[in-house]
């Protein structure tokens, strides 16, 4: 008798257990789902904000073909200031074969400082698409994203970068967590 309670009471245990960690899997999965859904429609409201800017200097450099750097610098200058996102503006041939920025406003764009395949991998992934192309340059202690319009009749590329603002603008309440998380 008493060996029958003790399967049985195993069996139970192990049912409840499969059962808890199929509830856990499954609201795991959900909550992943819904921030990748949060962060999908922040990243789509913001594009706007950042692609205007960039189109309308490829304008610029496509009527110019590149040759006017002065009015890049007086159109893409404001947004490099203290206090706008944006840290770094540059501009960069790609028929160049050390791909290197032509011209920078603002810091030293991340980007310049990758391997060249890295650096020819991503200017060719802009270079084909007609939109935005996005980089993630989040290794090390600066952390950035690039954001590159690739002009569709000359070769150039604009790339701005910015620091993400998790850690350009963390709250207090973000730096207490992670300090009582550490």
């Amino acid at each position: 008798m008493l060996f029958a309670v003790l399967i049985l009471g195993t069996i139970l245990t192990l049912v409840l257990v499969l059962v808890t960690r199929s509830a856990h899997v499954s609201n795991e999965d959900r909550l992943l789902s819904q921030r990748v859904r949060e962060a999908a429609a922040v990243v789509t409201a913001a594009l706007p904000g950042i692609e205007t800017p960039l189109a309308s200097a490829v304008e610029v450099v496509e009527v110019t073909d590149g040759a006017d750097q002065d009015a890049f610098r007086r159109l893409m200058k404001p947004l490099v200031n203290p206090g706008w996102p944006y840290i770094s503006a540059s501009l960069w041939r790609l028929d160049d074969p050390l791909l290197k920025p032509t011209l920078v406003i603002g810091t030293v764009p991340k980007m310049s400082l990758q391997p060249p395949p890295v650096v020819r991998a991503f200017f060719d992934r802009s270079a084909a698409t007609d939109e935005l192309a996005v980089v993630g340059l989040l290794d090390g202690e600066d952390p950035r994203l690039g954001y590159s319009f690739t002009s569709l009749i000359r070769p150039f590329a604009l790339l701005h970068t910015s620091k993400p603002s998790c850690r350009s603008g963390e709250s207090r309440r973000y730096r207490k967590i992670r300090r009582s998380a550490d």
